[in-house]
């Protein structure tokens, strides 16, 4: 569920799918909340085929910390983005991440100690 904010690397979740970000555009509408709604999500700092994941809380966006986040977590986002989950992937990114190539999140870290098991309809179910 929501975090306070709280502690954890201030990055982000890189969620990536096999198809570029421009093919999962097109693609059909998402299935679970997307963009500025209670739990819903966005992908910013696109490199192409990689993304820094924000969730959207309390009427902002904001980060997702990195503990224990997996390869289930990338799969639940990008079902619940529309996107393919074959060949999504997971990287970790943030303060000490500086080599990964991800963007740290900015805002409220609204997500911490995220477990997903790849089979709930959105990451905060997990």
């Amino acid at each position: 569920g929501p975090a306070g904010g709280g502690g954890g690397a201030a990055g982000g979740v890189a969620a990536a799918a096999g198809d570029t970000v421009a093919d999962a555009a097109a693609a059909a509408g998402p299935p679970g909340p997307v963009g500025e709604v209670e739990g819903g999500l966005q992908l910013s700092e696109c490199d192409g085929t990689c993304c820094r994941l924000d969730v959207f809380h309390d009427g902002a966006f904001g980060s997702i910390c990195d503990d224990s986040v997996t390869q289930d977590t990338a799969e639940v986002a990008c079902a619940q983005l529309g996107f393919a989950t074959a060949g999504a992937s997971v990287q970790v990114g943030g303060s000490g991440y500086g080599s990964s190539g991800t963007t740290p999140g900015t805002g409220a870290i609204w997500l911490d100690e995220l477990s997903c098991a790849g089979t709930e309809a959105t990451i905060f179910d997990c």
